[in-house]
């Protein structure tokens, strides 16, 4: 039996520094743990619309719900409720009136159970240390065996679903403070903060606790249940494009290990008429995507690009394989099932090391003067760009002249299959093109120069291979 697919609704991040860099992030522990029950998830950016591909809901943890959303008015805080915070709330809603209509199953977690109940019509309670509550829940570091004691109501479904535990790990100061429309309080702690809200239709859990930090299994064995009587067979008339997120470890701690994407390679997929879902790296339901990105990031790992790195050169984190091996399957299961995939920077990098090409390890020490690790990437182009005559890059830059880069590293030997098809001065390698017609890796970052013309090839690309 085929998997059902839980869409699962990541935070977003806006750099205060730069509003332009509006990144998706979402911890791995919440895929684990949908996986590890018997479901497939995609990570949904917040432009997502195509609701009849998902069998499911999971509404992770995060930032506070806007007080007006939330029903609640903010007391003295020196804790930030930033205007694009909104964004998520409103995407959250589409999220669950389209799970009302087509009655889908949703598992809310902290935050997601908090959005949950606001939704509804339920009001929070801002804080609450500042509602005099003693207790402390916002427990770090997270543990399997729980943080603070729970009170479920007798014959509850929570209660089911504890299957005797009786600790659960929190981190919040915020809580349900009135249920909404449906939905009743099912468990508190011991001083009557409030834990858990049920919805009378059965569909809709709210848990204020993190299970997927304790190796509590029963919520999501009770969600894909539940999307497994919702599972059918769709296929969209856009082309499904999955893209590869960036893997970061957060302060070196292992159990902080987040999926990260930045929102400028989604819109030009869906600008270009094609629906974009973020991917895990342990995802393993190709057959129903009809084509790949390999994006941005970190070094490729020296053995998988089979270069050596120089005397001065930091050791790269081993968590990063964790990428490499990701990447990797996706470019054995889009062999497998002829899906395009088109590579940018790093993923032009993962996708020539594949296939048995060299990478070089740094442009500047093997001895060129011009640098390509420019920061920030800029719409208006940084340097010129040289394509062979004929060849498909030279198609897509229509004109263009110039682009513009981020990378210290490259091509320095094709893979099988592979040739080199656009240069920067001094022999930069800046484009590589599968012998197939269904594989393109650029080494410049189209997605921040408003170059549409790479994702439009494919999302046509993928139109025309479509099984």
């Amino acid at each position: 039996m085929k998997k059902p697919f839980i869409g699962i609704i990541p935070n977003r991040l806006v750099e205060e520094k730069d509003r332009t860099e509006v990144t998706y992030w979402l911890n791995d522990t919440y895929v684990d743990m949908v996986e590890a029950a018997g479901g497939a998830a995609y990570i949904l950016p917040y432009s997502f619309k195509n609701w009849e591909l998902i069998d499911g809901v999971l509404l992770a943890g995060g930032h506070d719900v806007t007080p007006e959303v939330g029903g609640y008015t903010p007391g003295n805080s020196d804790r930030p409720i930033h205007p694009w915070y909104r964004g998520r709330d409103d995407f959250e809603r589409t999220a669950l009136e389209e799970a009302e209509k087509r009655g889908l199953p949703v598992l809310g977690i902290c935050r997601g159970c908090q959005i949950m109940n606001s939704v509804y019509g339920g009001v929070l309670e801002w804080d609450i240390p500042a509602a005099g509550f003693s207790e402390e829940h916002v427990i770090k570091p997270f543990t399997k065996e729980g943080c603070h004691p729970i009170l479920p109501e007798a014959g509850t479904l929570v209660e089911k679903l504890l299957n005797g535990r009786t600790t659960v790990c929190s981190s919040h100061h915020q809580m349900v403070k009135v249920p909404g429309e449906g939905f009743r309080i099912t468990m508190r702690s011991p001083e009557g903060v409030n834990e858990c809200i049920e919805h009378e239709s059965g569909r809709m859990l709210g848990l204020q606790t993190h299970p997927e930090r304790m190796e509590w299994n029963e919520p999501f064995d009770w969600l894909i249940a539940l999307a497994k009587e919702k599972m059918r067979e769709v296929k969209p008339e856009k082309p499904l494009i999955g893209l590869i997120p960036n893997i970061k470890m957060e302060d070196d701690d292992p159990s902080e290990i987040t999926y990260r994407l930045n929102e400028t390679y989604i819109t030009p997929v869906e600008e270009e008429g094609g629906i974009a879902v973020i991917l895990p790296l342990t995802f393993d339901d190709y057959e129903r995507l009809d084509g790949v990105i390999l994006t941005g990031g970190p070094d490729v790992m020296p053995d998988t690009g089979r270069y050596t790195p120089g005397p001065d050169a930091q050791p790269l984190p081993e968590y990063y394989r964790r990428r490499d091996d990701g990447e990797a399957h996706a470019l054995k299961e889009a062999e497998r099932l002829d899906l395009p995939v088109f590579g940018i920077c790093r993923g032009e990098q993962m996708m020539n090391s594949y296939y048995g090409g060299v990478l070089e390890w740094d442009i500047p020490a093997a001895g060129y003067k011009e640098s390509h690790e420019l920061r920030p990437v800029k719409t208006e182009n940084c340097h010129p760009i040289t394509a062979e005559k004929g060849c498909l890059i030279e198609k897509l830059l229509n004109g263009r002249t110039t682009v513009d880069s981020g990378h210290h590293q490259m091509v320095k030997v094709p893979g099988k299959g592979f040739r080199i098809t656009a240069y920067a001065p001094e022999n930069v390698v800046e484009c590589i093109e599968h012998e197939s017609g269904r594989m393109l890796g650029i080494q410049a970052h189209p997605e921040r120069m408003e170059w549409n013309e790479p994702f439009k090839w494919l999302n046509e690309k993928a139109l025309e291979m479509r099984r």
